[in-house]
This record gives C-alpha cells, structure tokens and sequence, in this order.
C-alpha cells in the first residue's frame, strides 16, 4: 500500500497533524510513506516506519510549488491521501482514499478537528517518531541525568509571549529548590533574543538549544526532559506528542483549541480570557513589541511546575524500585 501524506508548513500544526499519520499506519502496517512537507518541519518525519521518501517543497511565486510537487506524485496510484494543507493538488492525483483537512470545521481542539476530517478517531494521539541518530546526539548533548526540565521562552508572535524576565524568576527559583539543570531552546533566528536570560543564568545548570536546523534531534533532546514549560509554539506541541509533560502558557490564544494535547498535561493562562484580552483598546495581532502575558503571574507558573517535577520524580522513583 502506498500513503501520501501532505503535512501543513507550521511546526505546530505538523506535529497535532501527525495523529493521522500515527492511525494509518497503526491500521495497516508496513504501508509505504510518502511525506510532502516545507523544509521547516520535514526533519519531523525522518523516522516515519516504512517511509520511502520525504518531498521537500516551499513556497514559490505563482503557486509553482504546489506544481513541483502534482509532477512528483501523479505518476503513482495512491492507496491514501491525507492532506493537511487542504490544496487543490490532492484531487488531481489518483487515489483509493482521499482525505482532505477541512477549513471550515471550527469546534474543538485541532486534534479533534483533524480527526473529523480525516475520519479517525480521536483517541490516536500525535506522535514523533526518533531516529537512532537522534538519540544518539542527544544523549552527548543532555547526558545521562533525568532531572533536566525544558524551557521554551519565544513565541513566534510577541503578544502571546511570557516576559523573558519572568522566566528568569521561575527558573532561579525552581534552581534555588532542586539540583535539577534546565534546557532553553529556540530556533536560530531567536537565539539573540534569549541572550539576556541565557546570560543571567548559571552556565553549569543551563544548556542551550538554538537551531531548528533537525527537529528530530531538539525532539530527542526533548524527550530526556522531565517536564517542559512554554508559550503557545510548536515547541510546546512537540514535547505533548513525545509524552514529556508540558506546561503550556496561554493568554491572546485559543487553549481550547491549540493546548497541549493529553492528559499528562497542563494550561496555565492569564485571569483574562482570550476574548477579554482581544477587546482591549490597545490589541494589536502585528505588534512586535507587546506582550499579553504580563499578567501570568510567576507564583502559579511555579506551582505547576513544582507539582509536575515532583510527580514525574515519583514516577521515576516507582520504576526503580
């Protein structure tokens, strides 16, 4: 059997997206995977079981993408289509099964809408799928220590981005009550924008994570963590799919729809609601220089943090004896 699967271009959306992927291939083993995604999240799928090739394709004038990749694909008779992206290009393909992401389904958490779309259920959580060579690197990078928590301090939009100097509270904190270390990732282009809370950081108790370059290589290093805490990102969708438990924080955004998905997890939001924040005088989707996070207070960060800390830590303890 063969599967194409067309993957949507942000990271966040990739990894919830990826909960089709895990159904089929759960429903028909050994099916031959064909994934079509942008070069920012095409590293996710690299150790898909049974995958044949990854199609890389991003954005060109006149829509000559989506032409690269019909000439790639036409020549096969596909079992299934799952397309994420909800182009025109998978109804010019032959195909048994077809399933196109619908725009218009609005209800319910981007999982849950995902599987309406694509006729699964929704009990088929996203998953990522590591490669040797991913936990390889990243057990030179994070050691053999299992007291490390992740922390994700950018946003892709500064509105829905925790002040940076908040992180710095939680984390001197959590550092002043444990002997655990912390991991700061970022993509390349954030890395100077986390300077100042790397720099007021001890360096013995701090690594840093700044490249997206391989999303399967930050996903294993993801995976060594305790608990992670984050802005609404992508970031925060990859360590929920890995089974890390993830602290997401919410303010300008839609929980209900984009928090992290399972039950080992957790929303910390703002007292304002996301339509009380939305109505203030001065909400701005563009600006570059706002936060709507202010009033995320550090105290009831730090409470979910330290109770989710502690629970794995019993957890673990559990498993050893």
């Amino acid at each position: 059997m063969q599967l194409l699967f067309i993957a949507p271009n942000r990271i966040g959306d990739a990894v919830l997206s990826t909960c089709a992927l895990n159904y089929i291939i759960e429903k028909h083993p050994g099916i031959h995977v064909t994934v079509a995604a942008s070069s920012l999240v095409s590293s996710l799928f690299q150790a898909v079981p049974s995958l044949e090739r990854i199609i890389t394709f991003d954005k060109r004038s006149w829509k000559r993408h989506w032409v690269n990749l019909w000439s790639q694909t036409v020549t096969t008779l596909w079992d299934i289509v799952i397309d994420a992206r909800s182009s025109s290009i998978s109804y010019l393909i032959g195909c048994k099964e077809r399933y196109v992401w619908s725009k218009g389904n609005t209800i319910g958490h981007q999982v849950e809408r995902f599987a309406q779309s694509f006729k699964m259920p929704t009990t088929i959580p996203p998953k990522i799928w590591l490669s040797a060579a991913s936990e390889q690197l990243a057990a030179k990078v994070m050691g053999e220590r299992d007291d490390t928590i992740a922390i994700a301090p950018i946003a892709n939009w500064y509105g829905k981005q925790w002040p940076l100097e908040n992180f710095q509270v939680l984390i001197e904190r959590f550092f002043t009550h444990t002997s655990a270390r912390c991991v700061l990732l970022c993509g390349p282009s954030e890395a100077q924008s986390l300077q100042p809370l790397v720099a007021a950081l001890p360096p013995e108790r701090t690594i840093v994570i700044s490249t997206y370059t391989d999303l399967l290589e930050v996903a294993a290093c993801l995976q060594r963590c305790r608990v992670f805490v984050g802005n609404d990102s992508g970031l925060m969708h990859l360590s929920a799919a890995l089974g890390v438990p993830t602290i997401g924080l919410f303010g300008p955004t839609n929980e209900e729809r984009y928090g992290p998905w399972g039950d080992h997890n957790r929303v910390v939001r703002t007292p304002e609601s996301m339509t009380q924040i939305h109505q203030l005088a001065d909400f701005d989707f563009k600006s570059t220089d706002k936060s709507y996070m202010k009033s995320l207070a550090v105290d009831l960060v730090y409470k979910e943090l330290m109770e989710a800390y502690l629970q794995k830590s019993s957890d673990h303890a559990s498993l050893a004896s």
